[in-house]
């Protein structure tokens, strides 16, 4: 890890970031749909 650029890191750790909002928010879809109304 020592030799990755600080971009790479960066643009990892948002990549990353937004794949969990994805899955957070799919999960929160998901209740609302099926124990939502």
């Amino acid at each position: 890890m020592k030799n990755w650029a600080e971009t790479t890191v960066i643009v990892r750790f948002w990549i990353i970031n937004g794949i969990f909002v994805v899955l957070g928010l799919g999960l929160f879809y998901a209740d609302w749909v099926l124990f939502g109304n």
